[in-house]
């Protein structure tokens, strides 16, 4: 272990480049002492993943179920590229500005991933791969933005109103001094614009982040990222810097590696620059180890209101004792390797199974029997009598005992067999995850099983879906503070939807109330998509919605101040399904609309009639009409009401059959898996071998 300094207070190092250097050296070399063995461990592991061998043992073999378990792991939480989902934190029907920028935050964040040239699809798969195989995934967020040309803003002057005596209208004009001057008031200058803003989703290596010695997330201090920048690159940066500063910056990079490392040998000498975020004083620190000055310090640049520009990363098996991860690998690394081991040794036996025999040199015949024949043949003796008299061939061949081999071939493959089983429990793959249910087992005890099994599945999948979201989060918080309005139309498209309207009072609660939306990506739009489930769920959404309107249409009419009542039941239950909140404005004005035709009604209504003497012959008549017309409503609703609970029952069971016929699906896919995968772990018999 090196020596590590410790550090009493902040004052113990100078306000200056050198002072802050001289800290932060000091941080840095304490953070990467801590992940060392983290680090050395995640080489090891890499290696197993990609089956890199130290030698060229020709009798090694290995089953890499590493590799195997990590991809499908990875192609079960990652089946598809991510949307994001944005809602407003209350749905209130007429909090039309609340929907509008919503809307707006959602189709722009889903349009950046739809773009080929947007990297937060690829940054959230390297992440993932990274947390599966050595156990640390991390991605951040950037803001870049492209300079066009500068916009002139004209100078302004005094000016005063005077009547023209051609018009004899009230003008404006500049005021002049005593030499015939305009009176400046303000000069002109050139405003900077921009061409171009966006903001990037980056992944970031796991041995290019740090971060301050700590037992949780809460309690870290500071994170760090590695850039290996060039001398053009440093120049280009840091233009703070005076040249002989940047030439004194030592290009250090580790992206030199030895051989046999994992990656190959970069031609370029770069420095690595710790960019480090600081959140005890909300500054951004850059610093190069070896270096005796910092090379710059910026305050907040972002103003985020977690301040980091990344989501906490995804740790593999936390503990609160220290913010260390630790690969899921290493908790089965044992068996593992007696796989392996016990493969080896299937190999060299399935290489000694082959007819060898030791026969009597006086005895030729019997090596033209052994040697020359290849079918049905009769072979003379001149010695048979000797030959018959000692046993014939059994006293003079004696064969390896190749059953004792096949034997102990057994008993290894059973027991990579039982090792293999034993694995699939230490890493969660279960049999139900793999398709190998036993043939006997009913359907509740496979329902049991595979509720059990999705248990740690689904827990990794809010885990995976919980670091997406975040990182969409941080993302739409960027735009709210840094986009401009034009590139946030532009991106969004929100002119041209039903609340086009809504779209300038939308944008300045964006930026005034951004903490009251919630960004989120849901687990099921990180998963394989189930096409046949989300037909059926559509269908299901027109029927219920057909049914709903009849009642809608015959209530209406009869009480037409039940109608909006109505309607808003219709939004709640379409808010059920997903891709509710592009129907929600058509539905919101419809509710409003019906409101105001029930207000009028009720007004008119209200109203009293002119005096007639026929209408009053009529009242009594009028009124038991109406009496037997409010029971026939009060029947009409109790009857409506009777209709929704029973298809808010069928949907439910419904859903219960869809979720099970899932399950099924599951099953068979996995089954079907399991058998490639058996047939390949099968020794293959090659033909012709012994002969």
């Amino acid at each position: 272990m090196s020596d590590l300094q410790e550090i009493k207070s902040k004052g113990q190092f100078k306000d200056s480049p050198e002072g802050l250097a001289e800290r932060w050296g000091i941080e840095v070399n304490s953070a990467k002492e801590a992940v060392k063995e983290f680090h050395k461990a995640s080489k090891t592991i890499l290696k197993q993943f990609l089956d890199i061998r130290e030698s060229d043992n020709s009798t090694e073999s290995r089953v890499n179920l590493f590799t195997a378990n990590t991809i499908t792991t990875k192609a079960l939480l990652y089946g598809k590229t991510p949307s994001v989902d944005v809602d407003r934190r209350f749905g209130d029907s007429k909090d039309t500005t609340a929907r509008c920028a919503a809307t707006i935050l959602q189709r722009l964040l889903n349009t950046d991933i739809e773009r080929d040239d947007d990297g937060y699809a690829r940054a959230l798969k390297n992440a993932l791969g990274d947390r599966l195989t050595v156990g640390l995934g991390v991605i951040r967020q950037r803001y870049v933005m492209t300079e066009g040309e500068p916009k002139k803003v004209p100078a302004k002057y005094k000016t005063q109103t005077i009547t023209d005596p051609d018009t004899n209208e009230e003008v404006e004009e500049n005021v002049r001094d005593d030499e015939g001057n305009e009176i400046e008031l303000a000069p002109g200058y050139e405003e900077a614009t921009k061409q171009h803003e966006d903001v990037e989703t980056i992944y970031v290596h796991w041995e290019d982040f740090l971060w301050s010695v700590s037992r949780t997330w809460e309690e870290n201090r500071w994170i760090a990222f590695r850039n290996a920048m060039t001398r053009d690159a440093l120049r280009k940066r840091f233009k703070n810097l005076s040249k002989k500063d940047l030439k004194e910056i030592p290009l250090n990079s580790k992206l030199f590696k030895e051989k046999g490392e994992l990656a190959q040998r970069d031609p370029w000498a770069r420095a690595d620059v710790w960019e480090i975020w600081s959140k005890e004083d909300r500054k951004v620190y850059w610093y190069v180890e070896g270096h005796d000055k910092i090379l710059d310090v910026q305050d907040d640049p972002y103003e985020l209101e977690a301040f980091w520009p990344c989501p906490m990363p995804l740790y593999a098996n936390l503990t609160t004792g220290s913010l260390m991860p630790r690969a899921d690998y290493i908790f089965a690394q044992d068996l593992y390797n007696d796989i392996n081991v016990i493969s080896s040794k299937i190999r060299l036996l399935e290489g000694a199974i082959r007819v060898v025999g030791v026969y009597d040199a006086n005895c030729a015949d019997i090596a033209r029997i052994l040697n020359e024949t290849s079918g049905n043949e009769m072979i003379p003796s001149a010695n048979w009598a000797d030959l018959a008299e000692k046993g014939g061939l059994k006293g003079k061949v004696d064969w390896f005992p190749i059953d004792m081999v096949v034997a102990a071939l057994d008993k290894l493959v059973q027991q990579r067999d039982q090792k293999i089983a034993l694995l699939y429990q230490v890493t969660g793959m279960s049999d139900i995850l793999r398709g190998q249910a036993q043939a006997q087992a009913t359907a509740t005890e496979q329902a049991i099983k595979a509720k059990f099994a999705s248990v740690r599945v689904q827990d990794f999948q809010e885990e995976f879906a919980t670091f997406a979201s975040a990182g969409q989060r941080i993302k739409a918080e960027l735009v709210s503070k840094l986009y401009d309005d034009e590139t946030i139309l532009q991106r969004s498209n929100a002119q041209y939807t039903e609340d086009a309207q809504n779209i300038p009072a939308a944008l300045q609660l964006i930026r005034d109330e951004f903490a009251t939306y919630r960004i989120k990506v849901k687990p099921e739009s990180v998963s394989l998509t189930d096409y046949a489930a989300l037909k059926q769920e559509r269908t299901e959404m027109m029927t219920a919605l057909s049914q709903m309107l009849g009642t809608v249409l015959q209530i209406g009419q009869a009480a037409p101040a039940m109608t909006p009542f109505l309607l808003q039941m219709i939004k709640w239950m379409f808010t059920g399904f997903r891709g509710a909140s592009t129907i929600e404005p058509v539905l919101d004005q419809a509710v409003q609309a019906a409101e105001q035709m029930a207000q009028q009604a009720m007004q008119k209504a209200a109203q009293p009639p002119p005096p007639d003497p026929k209408l009053q012959a009529a009242q009594v008549k009028a009124d038991a009409e109406v009496q037997r017309s409010k029971l026939d409503v009060q029947g009409a609703i109790m009857e409506h009401m009777a209709k929704m609970k029973e298809l808010l029952m069928e949907m439910e069971k419904s859903r219960q059959e869809h979720e099970q016929g899932k399950i099924e699906h599951m099953q068979t896919m996995q089954r079907e898996e399991a058998a490639m995968r058996r047939d390949a772990l099968q020794p293959q018999i090659v033909p012709g071998a012994g002969k």
